[in-house]
């Protein structure tokens, strides 16, 4: 029987590849990392949410201290409620992605790869933390 087990295949006596611990050899295949896409839309509005900032100050300095027009002010203010709006999207998305998932029963979750206590962890990982 002890030599049975040894002559099967590492893969399906452990259930999967071994790690560098106890086995010295690399994965049949290598697993390669995907790029992220810097100009994907959520990643568009983040920057946009980093260069409001500035913006905001630059108008109300441009309109106290340059004596700008009235505008500027208005400006700044949209710009303002426009990165709330987006923030406050962006965390009802993410609690929606949370209730969905917290939904399924605990064998869905396996069938996909996660258990409970991963929900909060993958939405935030994915969604980004804002």
């Amino acid at each position: 029987m002890r030599g049975f087990a040894l002559s099967v295949p590492a893969r399906r006596r452990y259930g999967g590849f071994m790690n560098s611990s106890t086995a010295t050899t690399p994965p049949a295949t290598p697993t390669r990392r995907h790029r992220g896409r810097p100009l994907t839309l959520p990643n568009i509005l983040t920057y946009g949410r980093i260069v409001a900032v500035p913006l905001v100050v630059g108008c109300m300095f441009w309109q106290n201290i340059l004596h700008g027009g009235l505008w500027l002010r208005w400006v700044a203010l949209g710009i303002f409620i426009a990165a709330c709006a987006l923030r406050i999207r962006r965390a009802r998305a993410r609690r929606q992605a949370i209730a969905e998932l917290r939904g399924l029963d605990d064998r869905t979750l396996r069938d996909i790869g996660l258990s409970a206590s991963d929900i909060e962890y993958i939405v935030w990982r994915d969604m980004g933390r804002e």
